[in-house]
C-alpha cells in the first residue's frame, strides 16, 4: 500500500475538445499511475471511474475540500505513485466549491498538465459537432461517427477564440507558481511517443508503453465540416485569428 504523503499529485488542466479524455486513458496506462476523470464536472456521475471514489463520493457536495483530499488520500495499491484527475476551466464554479482552486493553488508539490488546442476554430468545430450528434467519445473498434457539416457564425467565432484565449491566459496565470508542463493537442497527435516521454518525465515516471482506448472521431477537413466555411474564412482574413482557417 502506498502511503499518501510519498504520492506525487497532478492534475490534468484543459477544457472540453483539447484530448484531455485520450490523455487520461494513457496516463492511466501507467502501471504507477491512476486517473479519474472530470471529478468536479457538475454532471459527472462518478461511473466512469467509480473506483477512484468509493466511499466518498458524497463529499462532493457536502465537504468539497474533503472530497478532494479524501481523493489524493485514498488507499491505493502498490506500484502506484500518482494520482491524479482531469479540471476543466469551467468546473468548480459554483460558490460552494470555489475553494477548491485556492486548495490546489496552494497545494505543495501539485504538478499541472496543461492542455490546450492551439487551433481554437477546431476546438469549437470538435465541440459544435459533438452537440449536434449527441457522440462526444469514439472507443477503438466502435462505428466512425459520420457528421453533417455545420454553420458557424462570425460572432460565435469570435467569442469562441476571445473566451478561450483569455481563459488560458487566467488559469495559467493562477498556477504560474505551480509546476506545470503545457501540452498540446495537435503534438499529441503527431508526436505522441515523444509528448507522451515528456508528460511522463514532468511528472517524474519513467518511460512505458501507454494505450488508450479513445480514437479521433472526425477526419475531415475545415472546408468540409463547416457549411459556409469560406465564408467565414474571408471574414477573418485580415485578423489575428486568420491562421486558424488553414487547412
Amino acid at each position: 500500500m502506498t502511503r499518501p504523503k510519498d504520492r506525487q499529485r497532478f492534475i490534468i488542466l484543459a477544457e472540453q475538445r483539447t484530448g484531455s479524455c485520450h490523455l487520461e486513458y494513457l496516463l492511466d496506462s501507467h502501471e504507477r499511475a491512476k486517473v479519474a476523470g472530470e471529478l468536479f464536472n457538475p454532471s459527472y456521475d462518478h461511473s466512469a471511474r467509480e473506483v477512484m471514489v468509493q466511499g466518498f463520493s458524497h463529499l462532493r457536495r457536502e465537504d468539497p475540500i474533503g472530497y478532494l483530499e479524501a481523493f489524493f488520500s485514498q488507499p491505493l495499491a502498490e506500484p502506484t505513485s500518482h494520482i491524479g484527475f482531469r479540471l476543466f476551466y469551467s468546473h468548480a464554479q459554483a460558490e460552494e466549491q470555489r475553494d477548491i482552486w485556492a486548495h490546489l493553488q496552494d497545494m505543495t508539490g501539485l504538478k499541472v498538465i496543461h492542455l490546450q488546442r492551439k487551433n481554437l476554430l477546431k476546438n469549437l468545430l470538435s465541440l459544435r459537432l459533438a452537440e449536434s450528434s449527441s457522440i462526444w467519445m469514439t472507443e477503438k473498434g466502435a462505428p466512425t461517427p459520420t457528421y453533417e457539416p455545420v454553420s458557424l457564425g462570425f460572432d460565435e467565432c469570435l467569442l469562441h477564440f476571445q473566451t478561450r484565449e483569455a481563459e488560458i491566459k487566467r488559469v495559467t496565470d493562477f498556477f504560474r507558481s505551480s509546476p506545470t508542463v503545457d501540452v498540446f493537442y495537435e503534438d499529441l497527435v503527431t508526436e505522441e511517443r515523444a509528448q507522451r516521454d515528456r508528460i511522463l518525465g514532468f511528472l517524474g515516471l519513467e518511460p512505458q508503453s501507454l494505450s488508450s482506448k479513445i480514437v479521433k472521431q472526425n477526419r475531415r477537413g475545415l472546408s468540409e465540416s463547416i457549411a459556409n466555411y469560406l465564408e467565414i474564412k474571408t471574414s477573418f482574413a485580415d485578423t489575428t485569428w486568420a491562421r486558424f482557417f488553414e487547412e
